[in-house]
């Protein structure tokens, strides 16, 4: 499928995915709308977190969930009606309006922890309360299997919506730097084939100006699965969104792809 047969997602509109495996088990044809995060969302939100975001001990996903969730002005969920709830979420919190979250500086730590000593310097100025500019984290999480083809139009809306709100005189959303944790695998029979859960993360990979790789988080006789720290700033974010709008996306290899991961 071509990014331009992808329909705009639109607020006000369902659309209907029909997700079709190549094998001979039953299509599945999904009503899926695009909504605002609300705090009804907050315990799906909270359980994407804890189980797919690598995170540090006593990460309080909870409190971060419900801030996610309570933001007026971006972030996105996908609603599915064949199981009545939200199967993917897309946002950002600015770390200066939420420096003293408990979670946001559970993650601060985190990476200071976790990387090399010769970025601690970097990390702490995007952290810090009183940057010149805001810097963000985004949070891009959903269930495996969830309709590709409704990524690339997610992320272009979050970069709408950033621009809106900075034209609306909303600063708080003119980002510098945006910092994206994700994880990705290696391959135990081929150590040099990386594997990606999230397709789009492999644009991530190829344009952030800085990729740190994160502890293991579990490692099974297919992969090694470990977190992975993008940063970029907001010129490579849009960069990053044109590329997911142009790229050909093959829906059955991806969608495989992620339903042989999870195994």
């Amino acid at each position: 499928m071509n990014v331009s047969e992808i329909p705009e997602i639109d607020s006000e509109q369902d659309d209907i995915i029909n997700f079709a495996p190549k094998d001979d088990s039953e299509t599945i044809s999904m009503e899926i709308e695009c909504v605002r995060p609300q705090t009804k969302h907050a315990a799906t939100i909270r359980k994407f977190l804890t189980d797919n975001m690598p995170h540090p001990s006593g990460f309080n996903a909870s409190h971060l969930a419900l801030n996610i969730a309570k933001q007026e002005f971006v972030g996105s969920c996908i609603f599915a009606s064949v199981v009545d709830d939200i199967i993917a979420f897309l946002s950002v919190l600015s770390l200066q309006k939420y420096h003293n979250l408990s979670p946001i500086q559970k993650i601060h730590s985190y990476l200071k922890n976790e990387l090399p000593t010769n970025v601690h310097r970097f990390i702490d100025e995007l952290f810090d309360e009183n940057a010149e500019k805001p810097n963000c984290v985004l949070f891009n999480e959903r269930i495996i299997n969830t309709p590709v083809q409704v990524i690339p139009p997610t992320f272009n809306s979050l970069r709408e919506e950033l621009e809106w709100a900075v034209e609306d005189g909303v600063m708080e959303y003119d980002f510098e730097w945006f910092i994206y944790i994700t994880k990705k695998a290696n391959d135990n029979e081929n150590e040099d084939e990386e594997l990606f859960f999230k397709f789009e993360d492999e644009i991530f990979e190829e344009e952030a100006e800085y990729v740190f790789p994160l502890p293991v988080m579990e490692n099974n006789p297919q992969h090694v699965t470990f977190g992975t720290v993008y940063i970029f700033n907001m010129e490579q974010f849009k960069g990053i969104v044109e590329k997911l709008l142009e790229h050909q996306i093959e829906y059955d290899s991806f969608a495989l792809q992620e339903r042989a991961m999870a195994v």
